[in-house]
C-alpha cells in the first residue's frame, strides 16, 4: 500500500492494525484457528489479514497478507509448530 494513493491512507492502515492487535490481545480465542495453533484476524476496511499464534501469554504475529493472495504462502516463509 502506498501513502501516495490517498492522503493519510498509511496512517489509517496503521490505526486499523493497532485496533485489530488490541482485539487480538484482549481475546485471541475469538479468532478462528486456520492451521495447527495459527489464528486468523481480518482487518476492517482493508483487504488484509494477520496470522498469529499465542505462546506463553505472548501474541506473535507471523504474517500480514493481502486477502486475495494464496492463504498458504505464509507457510513457505514461516516455521510454525
Amino acid at each position: 500500500m502506498v501513502e501516495g494513493e490517498a492522503q493519510g491512507l498509511g496512517r489509517r492502515f496503521r490505526q486499523a492494525i493497532d485496533v485489530l492487535t488490541q482485539r487480538m490481545n484482549s481475546n485471541p480465542r475469538q479468532f478462528p484457528v486456520v492451521f495447527k495453533n495459527v489464528r486468523r484476524a481480518l482487518l476492517r476496511r482493508f483487504p488484509y489479514l494477520l496470522l498469529f499464534v499465542v505462546e506463553d501469554e505472548i501474541l506473535l504475529v507471523i504474517a500480514c497478507f493481502h486477502a486475495s493472495r494464496d492463504p498458504w504462502q505464509w507457510q513457505k516463509r514461516t516455521v510454525c509448530t
